[in-house]
């Protein structure tokens, strides 16, 4: 069955997460879309090196992780090029959450959260025109460093 088929026959939902940007514009109906995350200086400040890190973005009730990212030592920027869909309207919230993975195995991608934050759709959309990297800052005894950031690419 192809996919404009499958479409047609199933009720009008908010997809779980959706990896194939031809689905996501099928409907002729703008949609607003995560195309890639930058994470730049994930491991400064932890006291143990992470097996790798991926991201949960949660919007209208849908969860949508990424992939599992292997870390380096020396590896300061980790990258995600996998479409998430977001609500269209520009006041819905999403939450962003970063973890961590510290073991091999069923762990992973089960890992531990750096760093998480809520942030609108339409303010979201203003990072990402202007390129401004949403900067993480040191809450009081926090291990993670405050270069830790992220810019998400908006369309």
């Amino acid at each position: 069955m192809s996919t404009i088929a499958k479409k047609d026959n199933e009720e009008s939902s908010y997809p779980k997460h959706t990896r194939d940007l031809g689905e996501i514009h099928l409907s002729g109906v703008p949609q607003v879309v995560i195309t890639a995350i930058r994470a730049t200086d994930l491991t400064l400040g932890l006291r143990r090196i992470p097996t790798g890190f991926h991201v949960v973005v949660k919007a209208d009730g849908a969860e949508c992780p990424t992939s599992n990212k292997p870390v380096y030592v020396d590896q300061a920027v980790v990258e995600w090029n996998e479409p998430i869909l977001l609500p269209c309207e520009a006041s819905s919230t999403v939450r962003v959450s970063v973890y961590a993975s510290f073991e091999l195995g069923p762990m992973l991608c089960h890992g531990e959260v750096l760093r998480a934050f809520e942030i609108s759709v339409g303010e979201l959309l203003d990072c990402s025109e202007k390129s401004q990297p949403i900067i993480f800052q040191p809450k009081q005894k926090e291990v993670i460093s405050s270069c830790t950031s992220l810019v998400l690419t908006v369309e």
